[in-house]
């Protein structure tokens, strides 16, 4: 008998921003059709890319990181990285601050939501691991972003922070 043969997977994407970005590019207004520049701010810091998100009387901000990446074939891509977010415990219910990822403008969130992770009126989630598989992408050119988006601030010292960290973008 002979062994199988498993194909390995292409990276893509492999970003442990141990002393950089990587590549990857800060912009406000990235998700939810924001337009709230001034509220929304993305830092490279301690080996991890950052967006702050608050620290006004607003609705609808945020901000996002992307890196564009290249296939050689059709269909879906792997995609996993660290994130935790850090919640104004004094946010008022119904208002909420998300991490968020999309690939081509198309979110992928946790079941059937298209958010990674919502804290609403407040607190906090330790660094977890989420991935997911995208819908099949065609051969080229495609660009991934990671962010926070905030809903809505009442007052000035609402403020929220979504973390990420050990970004991989893998195609089987």
């Amino acid at each position: 008998m002979y062994p199988q043969c498993v194909p390995s997977a292409t990276t893509l994407i492999n970003a442990p921003f141990a002393t950089s970005a990587e590549g990857f590019t800060y912009a406000d207004n990235a998700f939810r059709g924001s337009n709230q520049p001034n509220f929304a701010n993305g830092v490279f810091s301690a080996g991890k890319l950052s967006v702050n998100v608050g620290g006004g009387v607003f609705t609808n901000v945020s901000g996002g990181w992307s890196k564009g990446f290249t296939t050689t074939s059709s269909g879906p891509v792997t995609v996993s990285f660290k994130y935790s977010i850090t919640s104004d415990l004094g946010i008022d219910p119904g208002e909420w601050v998300e991490a968020l990822v999309k690939i081509d403008g198309t979110l992928y969130g946790a079941g059937a939501t298209d958010y990674v992770r919502r804290i609403e009126g407040g607190g906090n989630q330790a660094e977890v691991t989420f991935s997911f598989t995208s819908a099949s992408l065609s051969m080229g050119t495609h660009t991934i972003t990671l962010g926070a988006a905030m809903n809505a601030a009442t007052i000035n010292t609402e403020v929220g922070s979504v973390t990420f960290d050990d970004v991989l973008v893998t195609k089987p």
